[in-house]
């Protein structure tokens, strides 16, 4: 639970001192790591929300979950909402029934959602023509990077990232697993359903 005054696009203001959205977001991480992703943020202020824009799928998840602010909040507010969530989570111990104690304005990201619907928009958007092109471009710069540029080695890199785009599953539970601390809550047929 942090509270201090957000500042959008900025980060925390702390007695004049700036942590910005990026350096939190860092030290959350290094946190989360450690606790096998059991790390839950609160950011009773301002903006609060504004953390998550710094999350990526290609990395460990910075925290489990994080209930901040989406907009400017009085402090009233903050303490009423935040008083009436943690009174639900510690009588129930029930974090969704606790969720729905607190205004819209309190956006809640959870990492596992936030991982499952990335990853479909992903590859919605690649699934085929102009951006599935742009995208295999995109993995043979990546893959070809610091290697030797022949003939060979592009051939080869392209028909691996071909059978990537035509069979990705192991490609996204692994990234499923490195997002999620070794977690896969879901296989891969639920997140074709999906």
């Amino acid at each position: 639970h942090i509270e201090a005054h957000g500042v959008k696009g900025v980060g925390l203001d702390i007695c004049g001192e700036i942590v910005t959205w990026e350096e939190l977001h860092d030290l959350s991480q290094r946190v989360n790591i450690l606790a096998k992703n059991n790390f839950g943020l609160v950011l009773a202020g301002c903006y609060g929300n504004e953390i998550t824009k710094s999350v990526g799928i290609d990395s460990p998840c910075a925290f489990r979950f994080v209930l901040g602010a989406s907009s400017e909040v009085k402090a009233g507010v903050i303490e009423d909402q935040t008083t009436q969530f943690y009174k639900e989570v510690i009588s129930t111990g029930d974090l969704n029934s606790a969720i729905s104690h607190v205004e819209e304005q309190f956006i809640y990201f959870m990492c596992s959602r936030f991982f499952l619907t990335a990853m479909s928009r992903f590859f919605a958007k690649h699934a085929g023509g102009k951006y599935q092109r742009e995208l295999r471009e995109q993995i043979l710069t990546r893959t070809l990077d610091g290697w030797p540029n022949t003939r060979f080695i592009r051939k080869q890199a392209r028909s691996n990232i071909k059978e990537l785009m035509k069979n990705p599953e192991k490609f996204i539970m692994d990234s499923m697993a490195t997002f999620l601390h070794g977690e896969t809550p879901v296989s891969y047929e639920e997140l074709k359903l999906f």
